[in-house]
């Protein structure tokens, strides 16, 4: 891998940077390193275990090699996630104090964890961990912001909403 300069396409394009911020130590070269290394190390497994026969123990390798994929779209939203997190989380402290909201951090850490929480939410739907428990907490969770945001609008334009519906209803009238 670092004869090909993979780490060097990452550097280039700022991932490197962004790595560091997120406290992952590990080179992007390694780290595909790492796992190419143990995919040939679990089909060495495989093979061994079919030749030996061992049919349960070459089940859980062919299980645990399918699953490999499943991993590495996990810690890629994990990465992104937390990058992403990092970067939105200083573009709302920096808008809300330019309008000048006194609570700038607490905004700011919100944004960052419910774009944890997302991710977390995100990974365990990849990984297949308890896939209903996750499903019914992403939708009471869309249900409930939903709810907040009618009542909140309901509400709090009610008396816009009125004189909105005043103006439709004297127009309809008047043609």
């Amino acid at each position: 891998m670092e004869k090909i300069k993979f780490n060097n396409l990452f550097s280039r394009t700022g991932w490197t940077d962004a790595l560091q911020k997120a406290e992952i130590t590990i080179s992007p070269a390694d780290f595909v390193g790492a796992i190419i290394k143990w995919i040939f190390v679990i089909i060495f497994l495989l093979v061994a275990t079919d030749i030996l026969q061992w049919v349960a123990f070459s089940t859980l390798l062919q299980a645990l090699l399918l699953w490999i994929p499943h991993l590495i779209i996990a810690i890629i939203i994990l990465v992104v996630a937390i990058i992403l997190a990092d970067i939105l989380e200083k573009i709302v402290k920096a808008s809300a104090k330019k309008m000048g909201i006194s609570f700038v951090n607490l905004l700011g850490s919100l944004v960052k964890w419910a774009i944890y929480i997302f991710a977390i939410l995100a990974v365990l739907a990849q990984l297949e961990v308890a896939p209903a428990i996750v499903n019914a907490l992403v939708t009471g969770f869309v249900a409930m912001l939903a709810l907040a945001l009618g009542l909140a609008f309901g509400l709090g334009g009610k008396d816009t909403a009125a004189r909105l519906l005043e103006d439709v209803r004297r127009n309809i009238s008047e043609k």
